[in-house]
């Protein structure tokens, strides 16, 4: 590799300012006047609103921690005026978004050593579809984290103070719903092949955040989990491989192709939907490849927990609403999808022996593919999905000073925020 191939420090800065400028543009209504997402402003911003800090800090919602959401709803709530409150979470969410860009680009990872891996590696977590529901707002940022965390997962630090931040994001990420914590099997499995220092640390702070996490998820009264078994190759093939490589039309077209065929719907008739995670596996395992071989866990073993929690309520026959509709529950697939791509992009790296046809062929389908991600995700990108539009925050902050209204409607609708203490119970 050539000095002039690896990612100098300008060539870093300007990516990172151009993923940034990209992920602004892409929802301006986001930016200003801003909005605030669902349980972002009916449950985090309305404790934070009428509760103190340290009641906030120490109550659990939704089942399960979330320090982002609360750090982010005191400040809306206590620092700037109402009307700028969803500015003020939308920074926390831009911060959030900011991380696996940062990561990428000035981590020392060895999987990703030229400019061009680093550049496609950043292009594969802005644009990897479906991602539109996890779009700058603080409830769906821990997506973000737990992306943050994968990549934390295949890098080193670059100097004493980076391993302190990242020792900090793993704090946050474990603090922050769940998704961050289910990788730490991975971690546990990198350090007892390299046993590096570095790594014991980050299992100690991730495993101590996973344990805060799972006593709030166990004393709380949860969800009730029945894995749907059958539903989840179906919903793996149709959001991890046909949306993102093909988008949402070829996603239609291919449960449309399903639905009147139920014997193909049906374990274990459905195990031809694996191929591709075996085509994968084994392409790696041939290229000794580790960094591609944990990416590829990541991303089938968050997909599948985040889906069997996700899934319970879906019906079989009908398929379930979040496997036949493109845009549905996209949050549970974007951080899998991205654990994906950048799978796929690890395989790239040079070889390190004289390669044969087959691996030549190999790479070869495999480049096809992180292309397709990035094609698809590109001509994607102003997708709305049903979540680019929403109500004015200021005229609904206008029309609750005036008493026009008893509550102020939130994105997506029908979402609405109460503020009143003790708001009267729904006829």
């Amino acid at each position: 590799m050539s000095a002039s191939a690896k990612p100098t420090t300008a060539a870093r800065i300007a990516l990172l300012v151009s993923y940034a400028a990209l992920v602004l543009w892409r929802l301006p209504h986001a930016i200003w006047p801003g909005r605030l997402w669902g349980e972002e402003g009916a449950i985090y911003f309305r404790e934070a609103y009428l509760h103190a800090p340290l009641h906030v800090l120490f109550s659990s919602n939704l089942g399960y921690y979330s320090l982002l959401n609360k750090l982010a709803a005191l400040a809306a709530a206590h620092a700037v005026p109402l009307e700028h409150a969803p500015v003020a979470t939308m920074l926390f969410a831009l911060a959030m978004q900011l991380l696996p860009a940062v990561l990428l680009l000035f981590s020392v990872i060895p999987a990703l050593p030229t400019q061009a891996h680093r550049a496609a590696a950043v292009a594969l977590v802005l644009f990897i579809q479906p991602n539109q529901e996890v779009w700058l707002n603080t409830i769906n940022s821990q997506y973000f984290l737990c992306v943050a965390t994968g990549i934390v997962l295949i890098s080193s630090p670059a100097s004493r103070p980076a391993h302190a931040l990242r020792l900090a994001l793993l704090v946050l990420a474990g603090l922050t719903g769940i998704v961050s914590a289910l990788l730490l099997p991975l971690f546990l499995g990198d350090w007892w092949h390299d046993r590096k220092r570095h790594r014991a640390q980050e299992i100690a702070v991730l495993g101590l955040a996973g344990i805060v996490q799972a006593t709030v998820v166990l004393a709380g009264e949860g969800r009730a989990v029945q894995p749907v078994w059958t539903l989840l190759p179906l919903a793996l093939a149709g959001k991890q491989w046909v949306l993102p490589l093909f988008g949402y039309d070829a996603f239609n077209a291919f449960i449309d192709f399903l639905r009147p065929r139920p014997l193909l719907t049906r374990f274990p008739q459905i195990l031809w939907m694996s191929f591709p995670y075996v085509f994968c596996a084994v392409g790696a395992f041939r290229q000794r490849n580790r960094t591609a071989g944990r990416l590829l866990a990541a991303s089938l073993g968050v997909a599948l927990i985040s889906l069997m929690v996700s899934l319970p309520a879906q019906h079989v026959d009908s398929f379930g609403y979040s496997c036949i509709t493109a845009t549905a529950d996209g949050r549970y697939y974007y951080a899998p999808n991205v654990f994906l791509g950048l799978s796929l992009l690890a395989m790239l790296a040079p070889f390190r022996n004289q390669p044969t046809a087959l691996d030549r062929s190999f790479r070869a389908a495999i480049a096809l593919l992180v292309l397709l991600l990035l094609a698809t995700g590109l001509a994607n990108f102003r997708h709305d999905g049903g979540w680019s539009h929403g109500p004015s925050w200021p005229a609904e902050v206008r029309a609750w000073r005036e008493g026009r209204n008893d509550t102020l409607a939130l994105w997506p609708p029908p979402w609405r925020l109460d503020l009143r203490p003790n708001p009267p119970d729904p006829e």
